[in-house]
């Protein structure tokens, strides 16, 4: 019996080994990881500020006037909905939008 209490207390020393052993190939781990990295991960990069091609590319809603008040604000709306999506700034959205008018509105 005496041989089993020595075995369990092999074992436990086995297990601290191991333990110990994780641990420390954990932290080297994470180490190498961390250096491969950019330095500043809470700051992802911005992204990429919206160009008149990339606002195109989400094809939005044209408006030729003939659509009516309902027409309209669905525009507005899908306008707002590209420009999110695209990231556009503000400086950019009416020169944008407007390129997206056609026919009889052209003349308002």
């Amino acid at each position: 019996m005496s041989g089993r209490g020595h075995g369990r207390g092999h074992i436990a020393m086995m297990q601290a080994e191991l333990t110990n052993l994780i641990n420390t190939r954990v932290a080297e781990a994470l180490a190498a990881y961390q250096a491969g990295q950019p330095a500043n991960q809470n700051n992802p990069p911005a992204p990429p500020a919206c160009t008149y091609k990339m606002f195109m590319d989400c094809k939005p809603q044209t408006f030729s006037g003939t659509e009516g008040a309902v027409g309209l604000l669905r525009w507005f709306e899908k306008a707002e909905s590209v420009f999110a999506m695209c990231n556009c700034p503000d400086g950019d959205r009416v020169k944008y939008a407007t390129s997206t008018l056609e026919d009889g509105v052209l003349t308002w």
